[in-house]
């Protein structure tokens, strides 16, 4: 049997891990942006504008200047009566976060294995799945929890999965998150969909096209670690049914565009190396070159010494 106390404090330390996963995420994304700011003038201002210039000032951009709003929706103090109105525009807008990193993964995996029209027909289908499933669960099958303003007083907006809303904090009967850990799970499987079709990609054309390709590859699979490690906890916290952290493990969705932006960053470096790096690598091709008695490397090692006397 629960006292009050219990209630209030468990209550408590629900919302206080929210507003800390809020806070820290808005300062890894500021400190992120002003880390790589220089680069990104660089390589993505002065440049051209394309799909992926557009899809970066999306996911680089849209946190940062739309995570305040969450932070005072999250961190404020607000009677219940409005939070009931914010809970569905609040959690609706997370999904733009998610699928915009989304996006940016569909697009290079796409270009990165030949643009052939049956790969985005299967990519653009569980997108398109993950898309309708998001606006569905965060529009309108996430609902406001109002025991927690009854055990709190005025606290932030969170909102919680309908499927495990029961009306009280604390139940005995473990009320499961089945829509909310579905749709996790579906993020994860797009993720590992594009992830699967660029290595197969490379393994039926024996090779990673060179620099590029290995860097996209290295760097896709750390991005898809990195949000399996967000994705598939959160979906089997919310498929086991553990009710107290329902809803408040969604500020880490913002981590996606992090991760997008990074790759985007990452990418165009590679395909725009600086003169320091070409020179490295010409000076490489002039040893190996040199060191090998084929003419027609000497012939190109001459050339590169020419071209950079």
């Amino acid at each position: 049997m629960y006292t009050w106390e219990d209630i209030v404090a468990t209550a408590a330390f629900a919302v206080t891990i929210g507003q800390y996963s809020t806070v820290a995420v808005y300062t890894l994304q500021v400190y992120e942006w002003l880390l790589n700011l220089a680069e990104e003038v660089e390589l993505i201002h002065q440049a051209s504008w394309s799909s992926m210039k557009i899809a970066y000032m999306i996911c680089r951009y849209l946190p940062l200047l739309t995570c305040p709003i969450y932070l005072w929706a999250w961190l404020g103090k607000h009677p219940s009566e409005l939070c009931a109105k914010l809970v569905h525009p609040l959690y609706g807008c997370l999904t733009l976060f998610q699928l915009s990193a989304q996006a940016v993964m569909l697009i290079r995996t796409y270009a990165f294995t030949g643009r052939k029209l049956r790969v985005l027909i299967m990519l653009t289908a569980c997108y398109l799945a993950v898309v309708a499933s998001e606006l569905w669960l965060f529009s309108t099958r996430f609902v406001f929890p109002q025991e927690i303003h009854v055990a709190l007083g005025s606290t932030g907006c969170f909102g919680n999965d309908a499927g495990a809303q029961s009306g009280r904090l604390f139940d005995a009967k473990r009320r499961v998150a089945l829509q909310s850990g579905c749709v996790l799970l579906g993020i994860f499987l797009l993720d590992a969909i594009m992830t699967a079709t660029i290595i197969f990609h490379c393994i039926r054309i024996r090779s990673t096209q060179g620099a590029l390709g290995k860097a996209f590859i290295a760097q896709g699979l750390v991005a898809f670690l990195a949000m399996s490690s967000v994705n598939l906890p959160g979906a089997i916290i919310y498929l086991w049914g553990a009710r107290l952290y329902n809803g408040i493990g969604l500020p880490y969705l913002f981590m996606s565009d992090i991760m997008a932006c990074r790759l985007i960053l990452l990418l165009r470096r590679k395909a725009t190396p600086t003169e320091a790096e070409l020179l490295d690598r010409h000076s490489r091709i002039v040893r190996e070159a040199f060191a090998t008695p084929d003419s027609q490397d000497s012939d190109k090692a001459k050339s590169l010494f020419d071209t950079w006397a």
